[in-house]
């Protein structure tokens, strides 16, 4: 299944996180905003807010935060690969998103420190829809 934009309520889906993974801790990130540049001309913008699960005690030991680590992750893999279509909601496979994030995120880290990483929300703004 494929999901472009996807919405849940913040209350229901904290409550049922804590209740699947319970002993860990979950951190909601704050909307991550990409640019989308072609041509050297921003044409839109995807924007992410995820949630990451892992140990809360491994979490606290990190030297940099989790936040900035997953939002750098986001943007280094938004950025790699030219083939991503942000204006095509069936070429965006949001699992292999959630799946290239979380394994380079514990890739950067040396350690399978998140466990997982949930969607809960992305969106594709076009330029000539922000602002109005």
């Amino acid at each position: 299944m494929r999901l472009y934009t996807y919405w849940r309520s913040t209350a229901s889906y904290r409550v049922r996180i804590a209740l699947a993974f319970k002993g860990l801790d979950y951190v909601q990130t704050g909307i991550i905003s990409v640019p989308v540049f072609d041509g050297g001309k921003v044409h839109g913008y995807f924007l992410a807010r995820l949630v990451f699960v892992a140990e809360a005690q491994r979490l606290a030991g990190l030297k940099l935060p989790a936040n900035a680590l997953l939002a750098d992750q986001v943007y280094s893999h938004l950025y790699a690969p030219p083939e991503i279509d942000f204006t095509s909601r069936d070429k965006f496979d949001v699992d292999a998103f959630r799946e290239t994030i979380r394994t380079g995120v514990n890739g950067r880290l040396g350690e399978e420190l998140i466990r997982e990483i949930l969607v809960e929300q992305i969106d594709y703004l076009p330029k000539d829809t922000v602002g109005s």
